[in-house]
Parts: structure tokens; sequence; C-alpha cells
């Protein structure tokens, strides 16, 4: 990881250098810039930013502090990351192809084929197992406050994995998938505005806690543990995503540009300007509910995800009532069915297979996702961490050799296939 880092610095000085005085056309408006952003937005904001940062609060938590230092973690992380994420778009505009096709023209096919294959599995099953997660805990937790049941592992399964496993799989086969992520992700931006307004108001009722909070996050900084584990914290947090996901390090936020007619330059910014807010919604109000939670109540943070969950609702229940958990249960399932379809167009599109052998793979990572998400999420949470270091360290090494053997035929000499118009001024010239 520290590898990782350091390569990524170099990266983003490399790439600044070579881009600094290239110039577009811009033949775009706001509406188009808009558009780009509320649909990025949208792809990264999402139920496993809730999941897993309180999971990675867990992770660097002690009896002492509760893991609010994540906060300057992740901005740490990101002063490094975003730059990257703005570079791989770029670059993967400039030349017009995704990020597999950026891999093997920069590497070889084969770790194209890795990458692509890591990040499907990061994306179906490790993506959607933070999903399954949060939408079966919210479901539990709505049955035993209505209906004072306790329900085991094997009746969670059952009665809520298996019927949402069957309404999915319902929904691939016949052939409705895109239609269904479509209206979904079309009501996401709203809920996102919803879920942000919540968060505006619960602030304004616990404004006596901001100053704890802050205090809170720069002991838990200055915590030991927590060194050693947040700064990788910046390539956990904030994946989020609808149809295909966008992420700092992770190529993806190049998938989700690849249909944009905004300049590389323009659509760059949008990029990290979504990745920006997104760790806000993710971070910020995530682990400052959290905290208010466990900090006014004298609750230990648990190793139960679920529990975690639930003392994030009951936080959100106690100063807003019941109108703050619907928002959050909006919040949770409307991203949460939205990433779980858009995983199937994401793993459709990403290998040359039959679609019957698609579906057959897709059915399987789901039901090892929603299995493990009950039984385990350790494994879950675990996976992904270890599929995020292999797909975002081969996409910064990817970057890297570009920038350094290919980068200057693209914008020196024009080798590019997307017809941007552009200019480039060396020495007071322009060529």
């Amino acid at each position: 990881m520290p590898i990782v880092l350091i390569l990524g610095v170099i990266l983003s000085f490399k790439s600044f250098k070579l881009i600094k005085n290239l110039k577009f056309e811009d033949n775009h408006g706001f509406k188009d810039y808009k558009n780009s952003f509320f649909i990025s937005l949208s792809s990264k904001v999402g139920t496993g930013a809730i999941i897993g940062v309180l999971a990675a609060m867990y992770k660097i938590s002690n009896k002492d502090h509760m893991g609010e230092g994540i906060l300057l973690w992740v901005f740490l992380g990101s002063l490094i990351l975003l730059p990257i994420t703005y570079f791989e778009v770029f670059f993967t505009k400039l030349t017009n192809k995704s990020p597999r096709e950026f891999i093997a023209f920069s590497l070889n096919k084969n770790l194209g084929f890795i990458y692509t294959l890591s990040l499907v599995l990061l994306y179906c099953f490790g993506f959607v197992g933070f999903q399954f997660s949060g939408i079966l805990t919210v479901s539990k937790i709505f049955v035993f406050d209505n209906f004072s049941l306790q329900m085991s592992n094997l009746n969670l399964f059952f009665f809520l994995v298996v019927p949402i496993l069957i309404l999915i799989f319902s929904v691939i086969i016949t052939k409705n998938h895109e239609l269904f992520a479509n209206i979904l992700a079309s009501t996401i931006s709203i809920v996102i505005f919803l879920y942000v307004i919540m968060f505006m108001i619960f602030l304004s009722k616990t404004s006596n806690f901001i100053p704890t909070y802050f205090n809170l996050v720069i002991k838990d900084f200055l915590n030991p543990k927590s060194f050693f584990i947040g700064l990788p914290i910046g390539f956990l947090v904030g994946f989020q995503r609808i149809i295909q996901t966008s992420e700092t390090a992770l190529g993806t936020s190049s998938l989700s540009s690849l249909e944009s007619k905004n300049n590389p330059k323009k659509e760059a910014l949008i990029q990290v300007f979504a990745s920006i807010c997104t760790l806000f919604i993710a971070v910020f109000i995530t682990s400052y509910i959290f905290s208010y939670a466990n900090n006014m109540y004298n609750l230990n943070i648990s190793s139960n995800s679920m529990q975690r969950i639930n003392v994030y609702i009951n936080s959100i229940y106690n100063i807003l009532g019941l109108g703050g958990v619907i928002v959050m249960v909006l919040f949770f399932v409307s991203s949460g069915f939205t990433t779980i379809l858009g995983s199937y167009h994401f793993l459709k599109n990403s290998f040359d297979i039959k679609e019957e052998l698609s579906i057959i793979l897709y059915m399987i990572l789901l039901t090892l996702a929603g299995f493990f998400s009950i039984s385990n999420f350790t494994i879950v949470f675990d996976i992904a961490d270890l599929l995020m270091f292999v797909v975002s360290g081969i996409n910064i090494v990817s970057i890297y050799v570009f920038v350094c053997k290919y980068a200057y035929k693209f914008i020196i000499k024009g080798e590019n296939q997307n017809g941007y118009a552009r200019t480039h001024k060396t020495k007071g010239k322009t060529s």
C-alpha cells in the first residue's frame, strides 16, 4: 500500500507537468456538466458508504476511541488519491479507451484481464455484500421493532435474502434489469438530496456536540492504532455504485465517464468534485451521527455490523423521529437495489461470454454475497479490501507506465482517437 501511494504521488507530479498547458475547446454548457455530475454522484453514494465507514471506524477503535479519526485519515488519503482520479479519467478520455483497454495498452492483456476480473468480483461480491448487509439490517430492525421477533441467521437468509435473490434473478432473466436500474437511478439524486437535508437538521439539533466531535477526531487521529490502519482508508470508503461504480484509484471513474461528451479536463474535474461530495456524505455524515450516539449514550462500538447500523438508525430516530428514519431507509433500499441490479450490467459488459453464463456467474456471486453478509460480514469486508488493493495497484501502475512511455505521443503528437480539439503550448508556441 505505501508503494502504491508513493507511486501515486510521483504519477500526479509527472502528469501535471505533461498536461498543464494542454487546452481543449469547450462546446458544452452548464446542463451537460450538471448531468455528468449528478450521474457520477449517484453512482458513488449509497449504502456501502455507511457500511464501509462504520466497519473502518470499528477497525481503528479501542476502549478510549470510537474511530472518529477516520475523518482526518480520509482527508489525508484523498490529497493523494483524488489527483489520481483526475488523471485516470483524463487519460482514458484522451485515448478513448475503457480501463481494461487502457491497461492492456499500457501493460499487457493479461493484466487487463486480471484487473477486470478483480473489479467484477469486487463489485458483484464485495460491494453487493455491503448492500445486502444494509438492507438486511434495516429489515431485521423493522421486524423486531414492530413484531418483537428475533430472527436467526438462517431465518434471515431464507426469509429476506432468498426473496431478494428471487426478485433480482426474475428481473435479470426477463431482461428488465436496465429498465429497473434506470428507474432507481433516476430517483437516487432526490434521495441523496433528502438525506443531506436530513443531516443538516440533525446537525442543527445537535450543534452542542460539534466541538466535542472534532476534539474526538483529533484525539483518535493521534491514536497509534489508527495510524497503521487509517491511511489505507482512503481506498476503502466512499465506494458507491449504481450501474457502474466510480471511485478513487479503482479506474471506475473512467467507466462512468466513457459516454460523457465533456472534454477530458472538464470531465476529470467533475469526477473529482463528485468524489469530494461523496466523501463528505459518506465519511463526515456517517461518522458524526454514529459518534453522537456512542458518546451521548456511553455505548461501546460493536464488532457486529448489524449492531453498528442499529446504533446509527437509533441515533437518527432519537433526534429526528420517524421522518428521519424513513429518509434513511429510502437511502439504504434505493441505493442498495440499484447497486445489485447495476452489478449485472457491469459483469455482462466486462466479459465476452454468453448471456446464460453471465447470469449463472451473477447468481453464484450474489448468493455468496448474501450468505456471507449474514454469516460473516468480516469476510466480505476483508475480501473487498484485498480486491481494492489489487485493482487500484494495477490501475495506478498502468497510468504511471502510460505517462512515462506513451503520453507524449497522445498529448504532443495528437495520436488520440476521440477528436477533441486542443492546443498545447510549448515555449511560447502553439502546436
